[in-house]
């Protein structure tokens, strides 16, 4: 389809009226058709970001569902057991062990329980 950008500039004569009309037009169907391509690409990467926000919420969700369960887990599964040796075990390099074993225990979990605990 042709695209044209027409215009027309009036002469006046000695009196002030319209002796002529001066008229151009350019051609202007590659513009316009490039403008439709960026239009149509702006919008298919509008849609493509909107596929990626939804994407990132939903790895969000995951990592704070991992995160939760990490959490839950220590506190069900291992810290009960750790809890019990401490109060159980009655020799210095045995309770030294599990003092050692909760820390490292925590500062692997570190990350989780500074989100948990506060």
């Amino acid at each position: 389809m042709l695209s044209l950008e027409i215009f027309a500039f009036p002469v006046l004569d000695t009196n002030g009226q319209v002796a002529k009309i001066i008229k151009t037009q350019i051609d202007i169907t590659t513009r316009k058709q490039i403008e439709l391509k960026l239009k149509n690409k702006a919008a298919e990467l509008e849609e493509m970001n909107a596929a990626l926000t939804v994407l990132l919420k939903r790895r969000e969700l995951d990592k704070d569902e991992i995160e939760q369960n990490i959490f839950a887990n220590y506190k069900i599964l291992l810290s009960p057991i750790i809890q019990n040796l401490k109060s159980t075990l009655t020799q210095e390099d045995q309770r030294e062990i599990i003092k050692i074993l909760e820390l490292r225990s925590k500062n692997i979990l570190s990350p989780v329980f500074k989100k948990f605990i506060r």
